[in-house]
C-alpha cells in the first residue's frame, strides 16, 4: 500500500489491512522474476547456453496473478 492511499484510508477510518508475509513473498517472485530476465539477456546475447526455462516462467507469472488476485480480494473486502 503506498503512503498516500494509507493517510486516505487513517483518515477515511476504512480498516487497512498488512499482511506482512506478503510482503517478503513479493520480493522473492521479483528477484526470481529478475534473475529470469538476467538469463534471456545472456542467452540472447550468445553468452550462456539458453536453458529451457519457459516452465519456470508460467509458473513466476502464475504465482503473480495469484498474488495480484489476493491483493484485489483484499482491497475488495476493504471498500
Amino acid at each position: 500500500m503506498k503512503i498516500s492511499q494509507f493517510v486516505r484510508d487513517s483518515v477515511l477510518e476504512k480498516e487497512i489491512v498488512v499482511i506482512k508475509e506478503l510482503q517478503q513473498f513479493s520480493k522473492e517472485i521479483r528477484g526470481i522474476g529478475r534473475n529470469l530476465n538476467q538469463l534471456a539477456i545472456l542467452c540472447h546475447q550468445g553468452k550462456i547456453t539458453c536453458p529451457n526455462i519457459e516452465h519456470v516462467e508460467r509458473k513466476v507469472d502464475e504465482v503473480w496473478q495469484l498474488l495480484n488476485l489476493l491483493v484485489v480480494k483484499t482491497q475488495r473486502k476493504r471498500n
